[in-house]
């Protein structure tokens, strides 16, 4: 209960209580409770009086606030803030394609009557927001500019704004880290990016095999047929859509045929001690794009063709010299002729691969 309703209940029953006393014998007791309750009664009509001024007060100043505010509201827009601003989706564009930005103001209030002037062209309004479009047809960077109009009761308000962005070339780049050739085993790598867009935003795809990211634009293809494979790349934008940007084509091949090394020894003339001194038959590849490709020898055949006496054929499993063919080796002579044929080995891209032969001379 509020003091207004408490003093009001307060003097009714101090009322009734001093006529009941008033009407009724009183005895001396009864006339001093009976002064005491008229005493009462004058100091709450008294409080009651004090507490009405101040209400009266206090509403005429409220008053006289509410007509002040009124008066101002009728001369401008009230906001809290103003601010234009340029909202665009990027700041990036390729050649070409169209450059869309919102200017807005940032305030509270009413905006049905504002506009947006970009060199004297009024732009379209879509919720109280300025659309500008522009179609940018070389490289570089482009400035514009405007104002944002108020229009109040009496006045006019504008509020400047300026904004810039940038035409590159567009579309994907996509590349082969090695070659546009696909080769079919080997791990292919392949980078990709656009420009104006980070690499979350960008979606690559490929026909005709298969998509690993390793992150920061790099990819990994693998490829299992002979043929050609397309890779595709979109981005998405911030409405949820997809929009391509690019595709490219590339070749698939198998990977070319590995040539056998005796040892550290390729095809040619060399001493008996040198030929000798080897351990291993490897199969390598000669001035191939992949570095490091290696190809284990699971089998080959020795053949010896001495100048005078019976030439001799040794059948190995794995890629070691055995100490047998060393030392016919160490026993050639001049003119003597080696030649390991019949290689297979197990590389990358497949098992049981034919190795082209290796033929040396003795010097």
């Amino acid at each position: 209960m509020n003091t207004l309703n408490y003093l009001i209940v307060l003097i009714l029953g101090l009322t009734y209580s001093v006529n009941s006393f008033a009407q009724s014998n009183k005895s001396e007791e009864d006339s001093k409770k009976l002064k005491a309750m008229e005493e009462t009664l004058n100091r709450t009509l008294a409080e009651m009086d004090s507490l009405r001024i101040i209400l009266d007060n206090k509403t005429e100043k409220l008053e006289s606030k509410l007509k002040d505010i009124n008066a101002k509201s009728k001369q401008k827009m009230i906001f809290s803030k103003l601010e234009a601003r340029v909202i665009s989706n990027s700041n990036l564009v390729s050649v070409g394609s169209e450059y869309s930005a919102e200017v807005v103001l940032v305030a509270s209030g009413p905006t049905s009557s504002n506009s947006v002037i970009v060199g004297g062209r009024v732009l379209p309004m879509e919720n109280g927001r300025g659309i500008y479009t522009a179609r940018p047809s070389n490289l570089g960077v482009y400035k514009w500019s405007g104002i944002f109009r108020v229009n109040t009761k009496d006045s006019v308000i504008d509020y400047p704004f300026e904004a810039e962005y940038m035409a590159i070339n567009g579309g994907a780049t996509i590349s082969a880290d090695i070659m546009n050739v696909l080769y079919i085993g080997l791990d292919n790598p392949i980078s990709v990016s656009v420009p104006g867009y980070a690499p979350n935003d960008v979606v690559v795809t490929i026909t005709g095999g298969t998509l690993t990211k390793m992150g920061n634009g790099t990819y990994i293809a693998r490829v299992t047929a002979i043929g050609s494979a397309t890779i595709n790349v979109s981005i998405k934008m911030r409405d949820g859509s997809i929009r391509p940007m690019g595709t490219k084509q590339f070749r698939i091949r198998n990977v070319p045929k590995p040539e056998a090394r005796f040892g550290a020894l390729e095809s040619g003339v060399y001493s008996s001690v040198a030929v000798s001194g080897q351990n291993i038959i490897i199969g390598v590849m000669s001035n191939f794009v992949f570095e490091g490709i290696k190809y284990n020898v699971t089998s080959y055949t020795f053949s010896y063709y001495p100048i005078d006496g019976v030439n001799k054929s040794i059948p190995v499993k794995g890629a070691q010299i055995t100490e047998e063919i060393k030392t016919i080796i160490s026993k050639a002579k001049k003119g003597d002729k080696i030649l390991v044929d019949e290689i297979y080995a197990d590389g990358p891209d497949a098992v049981g691969i034919k190795v082209a032969p290796v033929a040396i001379t003795i010097e």
